[in-house]
């Protein structure tokens, strides 16, 4: 289907809080401990939710954060239309980590991991008495989401990719980490087999000259096409799934493409928000709101 539309708490019941006598969609912080380091997220109820109604656990995009503005803006909307939701931050190794990431920091995580830290929060959610999980991510947060679905599809009522990255053969990969940082993929991975503890590399994600561990060179210039590719991901689920793309997205604009053939209106769907692009800002946040509030009602 095409959409043309325009355009610290830790642990026990969350209440609402109420403001100017109407039901207010004001985040609360958790905290869980993952890895040794505290992790944040931000638990936002709907209006009028009742028990028992599906909860959203949405993830942000690469190297970003839960206060992002396309994640705070759809937790905002979602709650207006009785939509509950968690929306943690990944560690990235660090403690109470807030904002963008950090170049400076050198990498020693990877983009497996976000699997493990939302099953940390999809756990909370259980024992908060959220049974039913609709698991969300934006773009490798879409990614990282329907690797959560595939490893736990027994937490996953239903998935949502939302503008959800796509994988490239190795030639292609190649061809853009050498434009971009002028140095050869392939041999910055097999660097890592004999590098220590830290190692510089030209390039890493978005991070020029930074410090990786083996372990992340592998996993961010590495990583399997069939794992990283999230069409491919999702044609192996079994779960109802719903992917939103934006007509103007130019980060990944082959995401209506590579869905031909997956989508089938059915258990799978496919919608595009005409003249969206990649970051779905202003009237386009409130177009894929509606999308996943009806698919989480469905």
């Amino acid at each position: 289907m095409i959409s043309t539309s325009r355009g610290a708490l830790f642990g026990g019941a969350l209440a609402c809080l109420l403001a100017g006598g109407a039901l207010a969609a004001d985040p609360v912080t958790v905290e869980q401990t993952i890895g040794g380091r505290t992790a944040l997220a931000d638990w936002v109820e709907g209006d009028g939710a009742e028990a028992g109604t599906p909860v959203v656990l949405l993830l942000h995009g690469t190297l970003a954060h839960r206060d992002q503005e396309l994640i705070d803006t759809l937790q905002e909307l979602l709650a207006e239309r009785g939509v509950s939701s968690l929306a943690p931050g990944l560690t990235f190794g660090q403690d109470r980590r807030e904002g963008m990431y950090d170049c400076a920091v050198p990498f020693r995580h990877t983009h497996e991991e976000a699997v493990d830290e939302l099953a940390v929060w999809a756990a909370w959610l259980k024992a908060e008495g959220h049974g039913r999980i609709v698991v969300a991510g934006h773009s490798r947060g879409g990614n990282q989401a329907a690797l959560f679905a595939r490893a736990h599809p027994d937490l996953t009522e239903k998935l949502v990719a939302i503008a959800p990255a796509v994988g490239h053969d190795d030639a292609e990969r190649d061809r853009r980490y050498q434009g971009r940082y002028g140095a050869n993929r392939s041999e910055v991975i097999a660097m890592a087999d004999t590098a220590g503890e830290l190692t510089d590399v030209p390039g890493i994600v978005y991070c020029r000259d930074a410090k990786a561990t083996p372990a992340a060179i592998r996993s961010y210039l590495g990583g399997a096409f069939q794992d990283r590719d999230t069409p491919t991901v999702i044609s192996g689920l079994t779960m109802p799934v719903l992917v939103i793309a934006g007509s103007k997205d130019t980060v990944v604009p082959e995401v209506p493409d590579r869905m031909t053939g997956i989508a089938d209106g059915k258990r799978v769907r496919l919608e595009v928000i005409q003249d969206a692009g990649h970051m779905f800002l202003d009237f386009f946040a409130e177009d894929a709101a509606d999308l996943i509030a009806e698919f989480v009602a469905d």
